[in-house]
């Protein structure tokens, strides 16, 4: 009983935690400022009363919070506008000299008018750029003072000679009114804009939108407007393209952690790229480098050496590059055997050593352990102890700060090592002692259906006993990797940010994670070789702010659903601690004295089940339902298990990928780059408009995931989409193949082309200019085929199939006198006289509408044909 008492109050306090605790959103979110590094046109501005102005009191705040962007060129600039009148009031940051010997630079200061108010302030470097700061500007209306709190602190309170007019407008960074135009933004974020008047919250604007250039506010609905925005919260669930490069032969890549410098080491070039601007400075050797076919590079950070290495089973290599004369120490002349592809190495400060691990070769996959001295470069297999790591490649390797320890996650091999012999991927997390050469697995992780690989070095924090991994999937080449993170201590994992397109084709494809920590953002470098151009390398390099976040909706968007869901956990908490404090109360009575209603045994509610995620979808624990298609009425497109995705391309990104299907199923060539620029980007510079085109095929391809069996291809030169039609239904599709076949059309094709255009209209809703003719073309070869079909029937025979087909026209045109007299003499047949009539009423009402003139065929002469 004392467990049950127990049990009773836990589960209150939970109800009472559920009720009155609002659930936590995450804080990644907020809008940036594009300041100096753009042209004027293109900075950010943020108008919170784009209508009517805001009719203030006699006293109100304006609260925010803010902090600078990293690496701008610039922080000269404004901060916040408000207009009253002909007055404004401002907080900009100055950044420069103004006046001679004056201490004022660096600093915050408030504007009134034309003059500088006696409030300046500083907000320290580490703080300004790594922390959110709560900045409140309290004006007072009746006294003409406004007083600036920053950080909870009181920073200056000034006399500001204005007149309260009651309406006020406020903008952030720049400022487009009239009379007040301002192009010098700062380069900040901002988040959590509010106005209190008399204490109490009237409007609160988040900024935790995703896309769009609306800021949508919480209390009232006084949505903001923004312009060239750039909502954090995308910068933690979207992968950004950084840079695009191609090289000539073989590449590896290699991470400098301490300068947050990538390195690209290719043949005759070496690629120095700062991941704190992605600035790229290429660097060429004197002589070319011979880069044999597996070999790997590696930084390492107790040396400040970037080392290439090669290992087979007759010969180890260690090359060093130098800095001071742009060479590597030797350009290999050895014949390669290529014995050990994708290895994981990792180096230890402890021994100065570079360890090398596993890999695949010669239809093997290997478990071997390499050590390579950097004292002599002397290399030795070393012999290991512990649980067995099974041979395997495709697996991530990562390390603590010193190297000491090291862990690998996964990989795909054999118990034997042998590839004939139930090779599959692995799933175990490894500890490996360098001190005492001992393996120890850890856990297994509960991998859903759908498997993966894993990139070829992971990130391990120390502190945190956290682990972050990139995954794909080894079975496709058009497959697309993630962002995993997990835990070292238990199987526990999640899957992170947006999917993003990899080719994976075996040994010619290479994936690595580093992670900057200057501004904390996880680094994906993703390498390819076609096996048609196996000298051409290409090389993508994508940044992602740190945390990774999957996408939400908003927190104002959900505030109340989310309320109603703790409301219902709570109230849930509360019916299961009655339940038992009715079942202790029962159990407490004595024999003989239980009524008929107390014997019955009470019923405990069933847990609540989990909600399927889009994760949970897309590794196929759903009910699978198909892919789909739908282009006549309203556009609609279903991932692979049914589930509606429209909703998830942009209108940019939709647009797009209706050019590239249309013009793939009409012409079976699809579109060339240029005529897709001409199409879509006729108004943007060469650079802009292929910089766009290639930003939003990027976005397609990741929503294309969603559907099994199509994907983009460019292999003619032209973009077109590649389909099973098997198992893709494409409605558009099926209207192609029933064309071609018009001169000898069956019934059931007729019927077939019926329950295709019944939706509607050939994208109904939908208007672009070069959509206009395809659609004029679509909707009369339908026409056509309707019509020369029923000149080959005869009314009287079939006249409930005659009505199908005439409305099946009234569907591309309402007024078309063929379709109108087929179904008036139809239903005349059929004894439905005054359906027939108020068809023909309709039509004629219609007609008029379009034409301004009467129908002139009279209704009995239609009917009595």
């Amino acid at each position: 009983m004392k467990a049950q008492s127990y049990y009773c109050k836990w589960l209150i306090t939970l109800g009472l935690v559920c009720l009155f605790i609002s659930p936590g959103f995450a804080q990644n979110y907020g809008l940036g400022f594009a300041s100096h590094e753009v042209i004027a046109d293109k900075r950010t501005s943020l108008n919170l009363f784009p209508g009517d102005d805001f009719q203030g009191r006699q006293t109100f705040d304006l609260n925010f919070e803010m902090s600078f962007l990293p690496n701008k060129a610039d922080y000269f600039g404004y901060i916040c506008r408000i207009i009253t009148g002909s007055h404004n009031i401002d907080l900009v940051y100055n950044n420069r000299l103004i006046l001679k010997g004056a201490s004022i630079h660096n600093r915050f200061r408030l504007v009134a008018g034309e003059s500088y108010a006696n409030i300046d302030f500083v907000i320290p470097p580490q703080q300004l750029y790594n922390s959110w700061n709560k900045v409140s500007l309290k004006f007072d209306c009746i006294n003409h003072t406004v007083i600036v709190i920053v950080n909870g602190r009181d920073v200056g309170q000034q006399y500001i000679n204005f007149v309260h007019t009651g309406h006020y407008k406020m903008f952030f960074g720049i400022c487009d009114n009239p009379d007040f135009k301002t192009s010098d933004c700062s380069a900040f974020r901002l988040r959590n804009v509010s106005i209190f008047e008399d204490n109490t919250k009237h409007f609160s604007w988040p900024l935790d939108e995703e896309s769009g250039d609306v800021a949508h506010e919480a209390l009232s609905g006084q949505s903001a407007v923004v312009n060239n925005p750039h909502w954090m919260k995308e910068d933690h669930q979207h992968w950004l393209l950084e840079n695009n490069i191609h090289l000539d032969g073989i590449t590896s890549a290699a991470f400098d952690q301490v300068n947050n410098r990538l390195y690209l080491i290719g043949t005759n070039t070496l690629h120095q790229i700062s991941v704190v601007d992605y600035s790229d400075k290429v660097i060429t050797y004197k002589t070319s480098f011979n880069l044999l076919p597996s070999n790997e590079s590696i930084f390492v950070p107790f040396k400040h050496k970037l080392y290439n290495y090669y290992i087979d089973n007759e010969h180890q290599q260690l090359e060093h590059y130098d800095t001071l004369t742009n060479q590597w120490s030797v350009s290999s002349s050895l014949m390669p055997l290529i014995d050990y592809w994708q290895t994981n190495s990792f180096s230890c400060e402890r021994d100065t050593s570079i360890y090398v691990v596993g890999g695949y070769g010669r239809m093997t996959y290997k478990n071997e352990v390499f050590r390579c001295s950097l004292s002599n470069s002397k290399w030795e297999k070393i012999i290991t102890k512990g649980d067995k790591f099974c041979p395997r490649y495709l697996s991530a390797c990562g390390t603590t700060n010193h190297g000491d320890i090291a862990y690998f996650l996964g990989g795909y091999g054999s118990t034997t090592g042998e590839q004939m012999l139930n090779a599959r991927n692995m799933y175990d997390l490894i500890r490996f002692d360098v001190k005492n050469r001992t393996f120890k697995k850890i856990f297994d992780l509960k991998v859903p259906i759908n498997g993966f690989v894993c990139s070829n070095n992971m990130l391990i924090d120390e502190r945190s006993k956290t682990y972050a991994v990139l995954v794909y999937s080894n079975q496709k080449f058009n497959t697309n990797f993630r962002l995993l993170t997990g835990s070292l201590t238990n199987p526990n994992y999640q899957l992170l940010g947006d999917p993003v397109p990899f080719d994976f084709y075996d040994t010619h494809s290479f994936l690595k994670l580093f992670y900057n920590t200057k501004d904390k953002q996880y680094i994906a470098v993703s390498m390819y070789r076609a096996p048609e151009h196996d000298h051409d390398s290409f090389i993508q390099v994508y940044s992602l702010s740190g945390p990774a976040e999957n996408r939400t909706v908003s927190a104002t968007q959900t505030n109340y659903l989310a309320t109603i869901i703790y409301v219902l956990i709570g109230l849930i908490c509360f019916t299961l601690a009655g339940y038992l404090w009715r079942f202790r109360k029962r159990m407490s009575i004595p024999h003989g004295k239980e009524t008929e209603k107390t014997s019955s045994v009470a019923h405990v509610p069933p847990m609540l089940q989990p909600v399927l995620t889009g994760e949970d979808e897309e590794n196929g624990l759903s009910a699978v339902c198909g892919s789909a298609i739908y282009l006549f009425g309203n556009l609609k497109i279903t991932d692979k298990n049914g589930k509606d995705i429209t909703g998830n391309f942009t209108a940019l990104v939709k647009e797009l990928f209706l050019v590239i299907i249309i013009y793939s199923l009409r012409s079976k060539s699809g579109i060339s780059p240029d005529k897709l620029i001409e199409l879509l980007w006729a108004d943007k510079t060469d650079e802009s408009a292929r910089n766009n085109r290639s930003a939003n095929l990027s976005k397609l391809k990741t929503l294309l995931n969603f559907l099994d069996h199509i994907h983009l291809s460019k292999d003619t030169g032209n973009w077109r989409t590649e389909i099973d039609f098997q198992k893709v239904h494409v409605d558009l599709h099926e209207f192609l193949a029933i064309l071609e076949h018009k001169k000898r059309i069956t019934k059931d094709q007729i019927a077939e082309l019926c329950s295709i255009t019944t939706r509607g209209s050939f994208l109904y809703g939908v208007d672009y200019p070069w959509l206009d003719q395809i659609k004029a073309n679509i909707a009369n070869d339908a026409i056509d085929i309707y019509l020369n079909y029923l000149e080959h029937i005869k009314v009287e025979h079939e006249p409930d199939f005659a009505i199908e087909i005439a409305d099946a026209i009234f569907v591309f045109d309402p007024v078309n006198e063929e379709a109108m007299m087929i179904k008036c003499r139809a239903l005349f047949i059929l004894g439905k006289h005054s359906l027939a009539k108020s068809t023909y009423e309709n039509f004629s009402k219609e007609f008029k509408d379009l034409y301004g003139e009467q129908f002139k065929s009279d209704f009995h002469a239609i009917v009595s044909v």
